[in-house]
């Protein structure tokens, strides 16, 4: 099956945040990130980009809310894997 191609330049189906507990929620209720972007203001900064879903708006309320639920070992190996890929994409940012 042929992945549908993500326009990175449509914000229209796009969500972005740069909150890294928040990508890493999304991450792990299963919600892809699509791309890693830097901050042009703070390259220190690293901007998620997620497709928008159906789920994601009562996701991100919950979120804000502090009413979300995810499994935590689940979550910790999803915080390590963003970590190292964020580290590894840096790499040849530079």
């Amino acid at each position: 099956m042929k992945k549908e191609r993500l326009d990175l330049n449509n914000s229209n189906n796009l969500f972005k945040t740069s909150e890294f507990i928040l990508i890493c929620v999304l991450s792990c209720l299963g919600i892809p990130i699509e791309a890693l972007e830097r901050d042009c203001r703070n390259p220190d900064k690293v901007i998620a980009v997620f497709k928008k879903t159906e789920s994601m708006d009562k996701i991100l309320e919950d979120f804000w809310k502090r009413q979300i639920k995810v499994e935590p070992i689940s979550f910790w190996a999803t915080v390590r894997e963003i970590k190292s890929r964020i580290r590894s994409e840096a790499e040849y940012d530079y």
